[in-house]
């Protein structure tokens, strides 16, 4: 075996025990800025549309996308805490209401506002999950929303903001 081979084969047999000599670390320390996209399920929830007596429909969502941006602070020990900006959107699947299900229902909603969230990275070696919860305020704003059941039409427009959570849960590597 020449020279050459014999150095080439060396270093190919240490680059296993090079990269599992350097441990890694995924809790963040001090000031960190994030990005994320995800899915995204948004629960239904009821309105009142129409003068009195008031009409209950209960839209339902399929499950959409997400987007947050986020800087926070890591302590070093796996918790971290971050102020979140978020954007999410869900298509219309159905809307519940009298007099029945408006089963050709479309449209879209869409979600955004800003939450502060507390998270906890597990350090397992080259890979990372973690969890996390938030608390915040989101605007909610149907758009284009509209259902039929027969000969009844229902429409669903404008915003309204609430409080909001989340559960988190993600892995990084």
């Amino acid at each position: 075996m020449s020279f050459r081979k014999t150095l080439l084969a060396a270093t190919l047999l240490s680059l296993p025990m090079a990269a599992n000599a350097q441990s890694w670390d995924p809790r963040v320390q001090g000031v960190y800025v994030g990005a994320g996209l995800g899915g995204n399920y948004l629960m239904g929830s009821s309105d009142s549309i129409g003068a009195a007596p008031a009409r209950t429909v209960e839209p339902g969502f399929e499950w959409g996308w997400a987007g947050v941006l986020s800087v926070g602070y890591g302590f070093g020990n796996g918790l971290r805490l971050e102020l979140e900006g978020s954007y999410r959107t869900n298509d219309i699947d159905v809307i519940k209401g009298a007099p029945g299900n408006y089963s050709r229902a479309g449209g879209s909603a869409q979600s955004y506002g800003a939450m502060v969230n507390a998270l906890y990275d597990f350090n397992l070696g080259g890979i990372a999950p973690y969890v996390g919860v938030g608390l915040g305020y989101q605007i909610h704003n149907y758009d284009s929303v509209r259902g039929v059941a027969g000969t009844s039409t229902v429409t669903l427009d404008g915003d309204e903001g609430n409080f909001a959570y989340q559960a988190i849960v993600g892995v990084a590597l």
